[in-house]
């Protein structure tokens, strides 16, 4: 039976109701006797109780909880929230042979993003050494494409001021989990109940990683034994595919929580099929439609499972339920398109023409 929570006024009528029952000759309902008073006060102080009543009705369920009852049921199943996370990763110092380069040292980018080094280093006798580094603040900002520049914000002697990022990146920043998505998880945690061993076990330990937005895992990927992972991080790249760091840092986590009688774990970023979308005749042709459409067309493809069939028809209702539209004509893809078991569809370029 669902809780609804009473309003203050159905209170104070109650409570005037249940005065006029049970005292003789008395009717709370006329403001102006101490019987009403009464009844607003009795009232007011009964509403916190079904305040808090109503708080803990929702955040008993899941699907209604806020984030703290979210939180305090993810504890009991062991699936906690993932906290924003430091990007992390190596960079390539140039200078002279035998330089120091102290543990703490700082770097930065063009966009003010600094880096310290988390090792003492000392500059190899090619002139080059590779240090980690990792940011000084959490977040996606701290992430980095390979061979990135940064800049030395303190000379140091013997090091030349530039130095770039290795052939992985910097990677593994990621903001705090948002509401939805840790509701999502605890969900399919609950529904899985799945054991060590089980694909289900490496999508959801995949998941709990920070910056994972989608999963899956194979069965015997390689043969008897073995179990291949691949993952999506659609808010830490713009197409979503995680990089080469991602991949290292997600087969170390697999294989330090894998079976005894598993023999490899397969960690893979997921083979792209890109979209390319061509929208001709649209009507109303202005740009505060073509950004809504954009933006629902993101949504439709972040939806994508791995392997999942992209059929012209969802693109079509994508486009043609955005608020605000009036007429389209999809030009581009003209038919479904089919995307490999071990791959994921990503929305390539959005182009607007006519179709003259």
């Amino acid at each position: 039976m669902a809780f609804t929570r009473p309003t203050l006024t159905e209170l104070i009528n109650r409570v005037c109701t249940n005065i006029n029952t049970y005292v003789e000759h008395a009717n709370a309902f006329i403001k102006q006797s101490v019987f009403n008073v009464l009844a607003k006060v009795i009232a007011a102080l009964h509403l916190d109780l079904y305040v808090y009543l109503d708080e803990m009705a929702k955040n008993f369920f899941i699907t209604t909880a806020d984030i703290n009852g979210l939180m305090a049921r993810g504890s009991d199943m062991g699936v906690f929230r993932k906290k924003a996370s430091f990007a992390t990763g190596n960079i390539i110092i140039t200078g002279t042979a035998g330089t120091n380069i102290p543990l703490g040292t700082l770097y930065s980018t063009v966009s003010e993003q600094q880096y310290k080094t988390t090792a003492d280093a000392v500059v190899e006798s090619n002139g080059t050494v590779t240090v980690p580094v990792q940011a000084t603040s959490t977040g996606l900002n701290g992430n980095a494409d390979p061979n990135t520049e940064f800049t030395l914000v303190n000379p140091i002697a013997g090091l030349l001021s530039v130095a770039t990022a290795d052939s992985n990146g910097i990677t593994g920043g990621a903001e705090t989990e948002e509401t939805e998505a840790y509701r999502a998880r605890l969900l399919l945690a609950l529904r899985s109940e799945a054991g060590a061993g089980d694909t289900i076990f490496y999508e959801n330990a995949a998941l709990s990683r920070p910056g994972v937005t989608r999963a899956r895992a194979y069965r015997t990927y390689a043969g008897a034994g073995t179990v291949g992972v691949t993952f999506m991080m659609d808010n830490t790249y713009d197409d979503g595919i995680p990089h080469a760091g991602d991949i290292a840092d997600m087969k170390e986590y697999l294989e330090s929580i894998m079976p005894a009688d598993l023999n490899e774990i397969i960690v893979f970023a997921p083979e792209p099929t890109v979209i390319n979308i061509t929208i001709n005749d649209l009507t109303p042709n202005s740009e505060q439609l073509k950004s809504a459409i954009n933006d629902s067309l993101g949504l439709l493809f972040a939806g994508y499972n791995f392997g999942e069939t992209v059929y012209r028809g969802q693109i079509e209702t994508a486009i043609g339920s955005t608020p605000g539209e009036i007429s389209h004509v999809l030009a581009q893809p003209v038919t479904d398109t089919t995307v490999p078991v071990n791959g994921i569809a990503v929305l390539g370029t959005i182009t607007y023409g006519t179709g003259e």
